[in-house]
C-alpha cells in the first residue's frame, strides 16, 4: 500500500495541501484578506497563491482570471449573508414583526463586520455577474421579502395601487433603507450629527424607527 503521507524532507505537493475545493476556498479567503487590508485593486491571482502557499498557475485551475476571483468572493458574501439571514428568522421569536426586525439588524451586523466585502458585493467592481450570482443574490432577497410578507400580510398599500407586489416594494426599501445607510456611513461622521450616538446606534435606531413606523402604518399598533 503507497500512503500519501509525504517522506520527512519532502514538501507536501498542491494536490496534498488542497482537496475537493479546499484550494478554491483558500484562494477566496486569502483574496477577501487582501479585499480588507488594501482594496480590491491590489487583489491578483499571483499574490492571492503566494498567500495560499501554492504555485502561481495553481489559482488558474478555479479562476480564469482576476474577475472569476472577484464573483466567488462575491457568491461567498452572498451565501454569508443569507445564512446570517436564515439563523436570525431561525432564533427570533414568533412575533412576525421582530422576526423582520431581526433579519435588519442581522444585515446590519454582516455590513458592520464585512464593510468592505458588501461594497464588493453590490459594486461596480464585479462585471459580468454570472447566473449563479445573480440567482443567489435573488435568493438572499426573498428571505426578506418573506419575512415582511409574513410581517405586513394585512393591510392594504401604495404599491398595490400601482400594480406592485407589495412585499416586494417594501423589502427593496427597507434593503435601500439600511444599505444606504452603511453607503452614507463612509461618506459622512454620524457622531458629528448625533455627538450621543455611535454609528452602530444610529444604525440600529434607524431600523427599529422603520420598522416601528411600518408596523403603526400597516397593522395599527406598536
Amino acid at each position: 500500500m503507497i500512503s500519501s503521507t509525504p517522506s520527512r524532507g519532502q514538501r507536501p505537493s498542491e494536490g496534498d495541501q488542497y482537496h475537493h475545493g479546499d484550494l478554491r476556498r483558500a484562494l477566496v479567503c486569502a483574496a477577501l484578506e487582501v479585499l480588507n487590508t488594501q482594496g480590491v485593486e491590489a487583489i491578483s491571482l499571483r499574490d492571492v497563491a503566494r498567500r495560499a502557499g501554492v504555485s502561481h498557475a495553481a489559482p488558474y485551475r478555479h479562476f480564469a482570471d482576476k474577475q472569476a476571483l472577484l464573483h466567488a468572493m462575491a457568491l461567498a458574501g452572498f451565501e454569508d449573508l443569507r445564512l446570517r439571514l436564515l439563523a436570525a428568522r431561525d432564533a427570533s421569536n414568533a412575533d412576525p414583526v421582530e422576526r423582520l426586525r431581526a433579519l435588519l439588524k442581522a444585515y446590519q451586523a454582516f455590513g458592520s463586520a464585512q464593510a468592505h466585502q458588501l461594497n464588493l458585493m453590490f459594486g461596480a467592481a464585479v462585471v459580468d455577474k454570472p447566473p449563479e450570482l445573480e440567482a443567489l443574490a435573488l435568493e438572499t432577497f426573498a428571505v426578506l421579502v418573506q419575512a415582511v410578507s409574513d410581517a405586513f400580510a394585512t393591510g392594504a398599500s401604495p404599491a398595490q395601487a400601482q400594480n406592485q407586489d407589495p412585499a416586494r416594494a417594501i423589502a427593496l426599501s427597507l434593503w435601500a433603507h439600511v444599505h444606504g445607510l452603511f453607503v452614507l456611513g463612509r461618506q459622512v461622521d454620524f457622531t458629528a450629527l448625533n455627538p450621543a450616538s455611535k454609528p452602530s446606534t444610529v444604525l440600529e435606531a434607524s431600523i427599529d424607527l422603520i420598522v416601528d413606523a411600518l408596523s403603526k402604518a400597516w397593522l395599527g399598533q406598536r
